[in-house]
């Protein structure tokens, strides 16, 4: 069994990991990372939204500081608070044609997974070598020598700091882009679970689609023109198309587009269907109905947002067969992980009951209190988006 968790952690970078004057005055924000990861039971981590600059453009690795030092200080916090096993393959850059851009990095934890392309690293970018064809060389130290294990793996008997994940696609030698050269590219990684028997390869395709509706379906559309998505599955595969689509899934008439997947030559099943967007902390309120309350960011239809979602596809066991939360750090239950270490539910609990505060300002200014929820939510807390999590039996 091996768990796999996603979250677009909003404009990641060292900033995120440091104390904030105004917004995290105790540098609370890390350690809810940490414990998010460390309570999920995660084997494997996907961070959307590494900050990047231009660098050397679409392929290469991203540039410092911010988001390079983000993502080697959570590696190092990883290791040292929750298993010194936990691996980062280093992110490229997404974006075709330049200009704004950002990175996705994949954390894992090598006693569950070895890292296995599906490409060489060159050096200057991945090119066309495929892991296992040899004319990969390591990453350059520092910073990155110290992220991939020298070891080789057991798929390709390659050694897993000369591999690279893809982010370029073609369908019958034309580019794919997702909606077009100027939106960020979907980003494919490869690993092998050594944990399970016999051993399952997992090729994972993480994404970030324009933050607009018909943009975003337009690059939900595309996924159906990448052969690796489509093609027949493998025995024991496992093949997951995740992160944050920009597609309301509570919407029937946005979610209309998953058909593309969930109705295609590979059918995959969607598996999440709560909100997983929460409210900027000074919109933030603990009012209405539980388990959301005014915490989750609604449409301007009155209806709750989900962007983030997990499409799974596999023949052995079936897809019924896989478990699916969303890790709300808020408020435990109504189908969400519980926060075990900092839990809210003072706020929201009947009167009479001890902690309870009534509503007016004073609850609502403690609710949103940097210690509070102001930590967690929004643009001054982790994230406006709550993670999203897969267990693969």
């Amino acid at each position: 069994m091996s768990v796999l968790m996603s979250w677009n952690i909003q404009r990641f970078g060292r900033n995120k990991l440091l104390a904030n004057q105004f917004f995290d005055p105790t540098s609370l924000r890390e350690p809810n990372i940490i414990s998010t990861i460390a309570q999920s039971g995660a084997d494997l981590f996907a961070v959307i939204e590494v900050q990047t600059g231009a660098g050397g453009g679409f392929g290469s690795l991203i540039t410092p500081p911010s988001g390079v030092d983000g993502v080697i200080s959570l590696l190092l916090s990883l290791r040292a608070n929750v298993d010194p096993n936990w691996q980062v393959v280093p992110p490229l850059i997404l974006t075709p044609n330049g200009g704004y851009s950002e990175g996705i990095a994949i954390f894992f934890n090598s006693n569950t997974f070895q890292f296995c392309g599906p490409l060489a690293w060159t050096g200057a970018g991945t090119g066309p070598i495929a892991a296992g064809g040899g004319g990969g060389v390591p990453y350059p130290t520092p910073p990155w020598g110290i992220a991939l294990p020298i070891a080789p793996n057991i798929l390709n008997n390659t050694a897993q700091n000369t591999l690279a994940g893809q982010c370029q696609f073609q369908n019958a030698g034309a580019p794919v882009f997702f909606n077009d050269n100027n939106c960020r590219s979907i980003w494919w990684t490869q690993f092998l679970d050594i944990s399970a028997n016999p051993n399952r390869l997992l090729n994972l395709f993480t994404v970030h689609f324009p933050p607009f509706a018909n943009q975003a379906a337009l690059a939900f559309a595309q996924l159906a023109n990448v052969p690796q998505i489509t093609g027949p599955l493998a025995a024991n595969e496992d093949r997951i198309v995740w992160g944050d689509f920009n597609i309301n899934a509570l919407n029937p008439a946005a979610a209309a587009v998953f058909a593309h997947l969930t109705g295609g030559p590979v059918p995959y099943t969607a598996l999440i269907n709560l909100p997983t967007n929460l409210r900027d902390v000074r919109r933030a309120a603990t009012t209405g109905v539980a388990p959301y309350y005014h915490y989750v960011k609604g449409s301007n239809a009155g209806g709750y947002i989900n962007l983030d979602n997990i499409f799974v596809a596999r023949q052995n066991p079936p897809p019924g067969a896989v478990n699916r939360n969303i890790a709300n750090r808020t408020f435990g239950g109504g189908g969400f992980t519980v926060d075990m270490v900092r839990p809210l539910f003072s706020y929201f609990v009947p009167p009479g009951t001890p902690g309870y505060m009534p509503p007016g300002g004073a609850r609502a200014r403690a609710f949103r209190n940097p210690v509070n929820f102001g930590h967690i939510g929004g643009k001054r807390g982790v994230s406006d988006h709550m993670a999203v999590v897969v267990t693969l039996p």
